[in-house]
């Protein structure tokens, strides 16, 4: 059964378009909220003209007040609206652009950022960081020892230039070397493809496809007990977003499909097969909202998912396959570029085709906060709920509760500092085998020009797991040299 299941899978990435971004290790929602901010609807954003200023401007300016609410990035794929809703036109990306809307200042903020290159209507932007590090646990687990750390990690990333519409492509790679040679290497790829067609009468639609590979983490609840070396995880994932209003009414339609493929575990030099995790999630969610005044709009969604496996029963006989729901509730405002934001709170059920699996139920809560109080410094603050399939004999599944926080600050025009961190709780439902991880570090900038700039990073982790012997903590430092152009 897993070949036509592959067969079915890339039918349905291929007729439904793209998703949010991918990790091997968590969930993809259906579609990012309105106020989060996402690495490639950031560049996409950018690459329109429609983002707020930058923060990276120079110190004198540390006391200059925020200029009044303008266009701002109101969807996931870098649509921008003003005040009353108006989807914004793409404009050309450049340091003349820079100049015409902003001044000098504008002029400051970019001149440490890369040109690219142009390729037809698009300008690309190759770039490759060389990192090198220490960790106190290079596993990321229990009993893991210390090693140094070399990282490389290629990039290059298409965005387009056009007077409408919008594409971007990103391909990026790495991977990540411990010296002590005992944890073997760690390998990923990421491919993501966005775009977003205006459409008449204000209405945008937006696409993404995804493919990413990473690398199972060991400390994984269906991690394989023995295995010589973590498995590979293929993550596909793919959607679409139909977005406008009516008067003041705001709609919005989207769809999903997120899929997952396991590589085998080698055992003892035996490969085992993974392939009853390989499944597959298809979602589709409508929003209604209402724009009280301009930049604020309540709103309410419904959600429905299905999620069905390569193999209908896993290895201990059990069909895992389900159907989910989803209601929430929330509030949409835009006052940008001082502050975007929106937060939701629901409840969201998942109930098995097995009888001997008990349905997962949460009370949930997503949202993002960007605030810049000045043009120097960045808030952002952001949580997700979500439902975690697992192969567990003992469990359904997890509940995902994810929150991060990041402070950033602009030392110089040249110069940028970040305070960071996170939490994750997964929570099994009895299994004995919920999780719970902190995360906190700092990190730094320098971009000394266009095409060299230099990275530090520290993070410090706890992970706390109600198995026996699983807790483990990793003190990590990396230091990069990014080249680009």
């Amino acid at each position: 059964m897993a070949v036509p299941f592959r067969m079915t899978a890339l039918a349905l990435l291929l007729a439904a378009a793209p998703a949010a971004g991918l990790r091997a290790e968590t969930a993809v929602p259906a579609w990012p909220l309105r106020g989060a901010v996402t690495d490639d609807a950031a560049a996409l954003a950018s690459a329109t003209g429609d983002t707020a200023p930058s923060d990276a401007t120079v110190a004198a300016e540390a006391e200059d007040p925020a200029p009044p609410p303008a266009e701002a990035d109101d969807g996931p794929l870098g649509r921008a609206e003003g005040p009353a809703g108006r989807a914004g036109a793409v404009a050309p990306e450049g340091p003349a652009a820079a100049i015409g809307r902003g001044g000098r200042r504008a002029a400051d903020e970019t001149a440490y950022d890369p040109l690219g290159l142009r390729v037809g209507s698009f300008l690309m932007f190759p770039a490759v960081e060389l990192r090198g590090g220490y960790a106190s646990n290079a596993a990321g687990a229990a009993g893991g020892g210390a090693s140094g750390l070399l990282e490389v990690a290629p990039e290059v990333v298409f965005r387009s230039q056009w007077a409408r519409h919008a594409a971007t492509l990103s391909l990026r790679g790495g991977v990540l070397h411990a010296l002590d040679g005992g944890t073997g290497d760690r390998p990923t790829v990421s491919i993501e493809a966005g775009g977003r067609i205006d459409l008449p009468a204000e209405w945008t639609l937006a696409l993404r496809a995804g493919y990413d590979y990473a690398r199972e983490d060991l400390s994984s609840a269906d991690y394989p007990d023995g295995a010589d070396r973590p498995p590979g995880v293929h993550r596909l994932a793919a959607g679409a977003a139909l977005d406008g209003r009516i008067g003041r009414v705001v709609l919005g339609l989207r769809s999903a499909v997120d899929g997952r493929l396991y590589e085998d575990a080698e055992i003892g030099g035996v490969a085992v097969s993974q392939k009853d995790r390989d499944n597959a999630a298809v979602s589709g969610t409508l929003r209604l909202g209402y724009a009280v005044v301009p930049g604020l709009v309540p709103f309410v969604e419904a959600e429905a998912s299905r999620r069905i496996y390569a193999e209908r029963r896993d290895a201990d006989g059990i069909a895992r396959a389900s159907r989910g729901v989803a209601l929430r509730a929330g509030l949409a405002y835009d006052a940008a570029p001082v502050t975007t934001a929106e937060i939701a709170l629901g409840w969201r059920r998942e109930d098995f085709d097995d009888d001997a699996l008990s349905s997962l139920e949460a009370f949930t809560i997503d949202g993002s906060i960007v605030w810049s109080p000045t043009r120097l410094t960045t808030v952002r603050l952001a949580g997700s709920t979500a439902i975690e399939p697992s192969t567990d004999p003992g469990t359904s599944g997890a509940v995902v509760y994810d929150t991060t926080l990041s402070i950033e600050r602009a030392l110089r025009r040249n110069l940028t500092a970040e305070l960071f961190g996170g939490w994750r709780a997964e929570e099994f439902g009895g299994a004995g085998a919920d999780t719970t991880t902190w995360t906190a570090g700092v990190g730094a900038r320098w971009k000394l020009n266009r095409s060299l700039w230099v990275t530090g990073r520290f993070t410090q982790t706890w992970f706390e797991s109600a198995a026996a012997a699983a807790d483990y903590r990793d003190s990590r430092v990396l230091v990069g040299l990014r080249l680009q152009r």
